[in-house]
């Protein structure tokens, strides 16, 4: 991928920040903080509590956090 290369790759951070800096933009933070889907929601205007039909609140029952991936399987054995 592109970002592993120049001035994005992780290996070249401090010199980003110092092209940031020389640039006048703000710096990436070094650390990002972890924000719930509701966190985000709100602070993009998306109100997802609301039915869009009726308008009335909705109620959160369950989470349904994803599934692990399956492991890939072996498509062909070559040299058996």
């Amino acid at each position: 991928r592109i970002r592993h290369y120049g001035i994005l790759s992780p290996s070249n951070r401090d010199a980003l920040r110092n092209i940031q800096k020389q640039l006048d933009v703000p710096p990436v933070p070094k650390e990002r903080t972890k924000k719930s889907y509701l966190e985000i929601c709100q602070e993009n205007g998306w109100e997802i509590g609301v039915c869009k039909e009726c308008h009335c609140q909705r109620i959160i029952i369950r989470i349904i956090n994803p599934a692990p991936r399956a492991p890939p399987f072996l498509l062909m054995r070559m040299g058996n």
